[in-house]
C-alpha cells in the first residue's frame, strides 16, 4: 500500500541505509551505492519500485513532530510488509510499529528513548537495533509482548 505524502524527507536519507533493496541487491544497515555525496539518489527518476513506494511513518504524517525526522531522532519507524510483520498485526491488529535503529545506541539516547517509551504504552514496538546482531526487542504491554513473542517463536526474556 502506498501512503501518501505528508512531509517532505528533506535531508533525510535514513532508508536509503536502513531498508533493504531487493531489486538493487542492497542489504539493509548499509549506504545505498547510490545516494550522492550532497545526498538524494542518484538514480530517482527510474529509483526502484520499493524506494518508490516506500513512505517511513514520519513521511507519511502517521507519527512524530518536526525533530522526530529519523535522521533527528535516530530512528525509523514504519510497518514494512514480511513474515514477521503478518504475525504482529495478527496480535496487535493496527497499533504496532517497526523502530529501526539508524545508528549505534539511538534507541536508547534521550528524545528517542522517551518516543520508544510512549509508543509502547499505546502498542507493539518490535525494536531492529544497529549493531551486526539480528536480534531484536519487542516492547509494549506486556501481554501484547507475550503474545507477539509467542507469535514470532521467541523465548521470553
Amino acid at each position: 500500500m502506498k501512503l501518501p505524502r505528508a512531509r517532505e524527507c528533506g535531508k533525510c536519507v535514513s532508508c536509503c541505509v536502513a531498508l533493504g533493496v531487493d531489486e538493487i541487491a542492497k542489504p539493509p544497515k548499509q549506504r545505498c551505492e547510490h545516494l550522492k555525496p550532497q545526498g538524494g539518489c542518484g538514480v530517482y527518476a527510474v529509483r526502484p519500485g520499493s524506494c518508490a513506494d516506500y513512505r517511513c511513518a514520519w513521511l507519511a504524517g502517521a507519527f512524530g513532530l518536526e525533530r522526530h525526522r529519523p535522521d533527528r531522532l535516530g530512528l525509523m519507524f514504519d510497518q514494512a510488509d514480511s513474515e514477521a510483520s503478518r504475525k504482529l498485526a495478527a496480535v496487535a491488529g493496527n497499533a504496532w510499529l517497526i523502530a529501526r535503529e539508524l545508528w549505534p545506541g539511538a534507541a536508547a539516547s534521550g528524545e528517542a528513548a522517551r518516543v520508544l517509551a510512549a509508543l509502547a504504552t499505546q502498542g507493539l514496538i518490535l525494536l531492529d537495533r544497529w549493531g551486526g546482531s539480528t536480534h531484536r526487542n519487542l516492547r509494549g504491554p506486556e501481554e501484547l509482548v507475550r503474545a507477539a513473542q509467542a507469535a514470532l517463536g521467541e523465548v521470553p526474556a
